[in-house]
């Protein structure tokens, strides 16, 4: 598909005309447009559109959760996949070079089945989660395994990276906190969590903008189903209070 580039033609876009010569068409208008669409002030940009990039069919799969292009070690591109399968959900990548061949990313962790998934990048690694089972590192070999570090980041999600730590959140026993690792490290912080004032279970964690300081790094927001609230600086940086999150950013979650 080719890319999404606006085409800007006049401060009130008239459409397409197949009735006059083409000669005779005004700058507001188009012979023939193709997956186009126009915007208020008079852009037309490429309509999204799909593309089948392999024609081969994972057996059982009833839809994909995630996917992500990720570069390996050697600068290798592949498609990495979470598909929900009946029996067990599988993780599946294939080569970003052109249609080939899919194939199970295999581990010693059984997977459940029919969970949302979600990936990760840390620190050149991909991570994968789906808030039942161990976090999964998915290795250059085509494998994955648990991920490490001591103690081990809580089950969950994984998100990030925030200030060079690696987030999870989704835990089913503590459906509230947010859990992160020491700076640059697998291995869970100590305590290692935030929990949001409201204590509703934690539906995303997305960094956003600069920080207040104008430094290297990003605020965090973090979503529950009523409110958002802000990470605005590292996680022990006011001790005494560091294990809840209290800066209330919003209201409802998008």
């Amino acid at each position: 598909m080719p890319p999404r580039v606006p085409l800007d033609l006049t401060q009130k876009f008239s459409g397409v005309n197949q009735t006059d010569d083409q000669q005779a068409l005004t700058p507001s208008q188009l012979w023939q447009a193709k997956n186009l669409y126009p915007r208020t002030q008079g852009v037309a940009e490429m309509r999204p559109g799909l593309v089948r990039f392999t024609t081969q069919q994972w057996a059982g799969a009833t839809r994909v959760r995630a996917l992500i292009r990720h570069y390996l070690a050697g600068g290798t591109a592949y498609k990495l996949m979470a598909v929900n399968v009946p029996a067990a959900d599988k993780l599946i990548r294939i080569s970003d070079s052109g249609p080939g061949t899919l194939n199970e990313i295999t581990g010693p962790t059984a997977l459940n089945a029919n969970k949302q998934w979600m990936f990760a990048n840390f620190l050149g690694g991909l991570y994968a989660g789906n808030g039942s089972e161990v976090i999964q590192k998915l290795n250059d070999d085509g494998t994955r395994q648990d991920i490490g570090g001591s103690p081990q980041l809580a089950i969950g999600y994984p998100a990030g990276p925030y200030r060079q730590r690696l987030l999870s959140f989704g835990n089913p026993a503590n459906l509230d906190q947010l859990a992160y690792t020491l700076p640059g490290a697998e291995a869970m912080d100590s305590p290692g969590i935030r929990t949001v004032e409201s204590r509703e279970p934690i539906s995303a964690a997305k960094v956003f903008g600069r920080d207040e300081d104008r430094g290297i790094y990003g605020d965090l927001a973090v979503f529950t189903a009523t409110s958002i609230w802000a990470q605005r600086d590292d996680f022990e940086a006011s001790a005494g209070t560091w294990d809840l999150m209290t800066d209330h950013f919003g209201t409802l979650s998008p």
